[in-house]
């Protein structure tokens, strides 16, 4: 439900921009999530993010990745976002299913936001990435296709 809510809409660079700090902090809620495990995003439920906070109670209660899924795109879809709203629920939509998910390795949100923002955001978010996790991780085949079909 969200992918097709994510081929329906190109956005600009303006809201692409605008979107860019969520993308980052996602990858902070990853960084959490490895060094503390998904109870570590307690302590993010006190955001101003409605969306966000909506999102991470939903995984902190144990709700399936499907279910969350489900309930976010709902959301998007009833209060009709454009703009930077939509891309910005987007983000955490599929950042939060990324960071999430069992197999979940911060390259994969990286390729998750530039599918949804552009390849222009990839090196900025590598770069926290090796400063946050201070490895040298590499693309898998997946992300480097994920990247290069935006």
């Amino acid at each position: 439900m969200l992918d097709e809510l994510m081929k329906r809409h190109d956005f600009t660079p303006e809201e692409k921009e605008y979107c860019f700090p969520m993308a980052m902090r996602l990858l902070d809620l990853g960084k959490v999530v490895v060094v503390d495990g998904i109870l570590g995003l307690e302590d993010a439920t006190m955001t101003d993010n409605v969306f966000l906070q909506y999102g991470i109670r939903m995984v902190l209660n144990g709700k399936s990745l499907a279910h969350i899924e489900s309930e976010l795109a709902k959301k998007i879809t009833t209060h009709e976002y454009t703009g930077e709203k939509l891309l910005e629920s987007l983000l955490i939509a599929k950042g939060l299913l990324t960071i999430c998910d069992m197999e979940f390795t911060p390259t994969k949100t990286v390729s998750v936001i530039a599918i949804l923002m552009g390849d222009e955001y990839v090196a900025p978010l590598m770069a926290k990435i090796h400063e946050d996790f201070d490895h040298d991780e590499e693309l898998t085949t997946e992300e480097q296709a994920a990247l290069l079909a935006n």
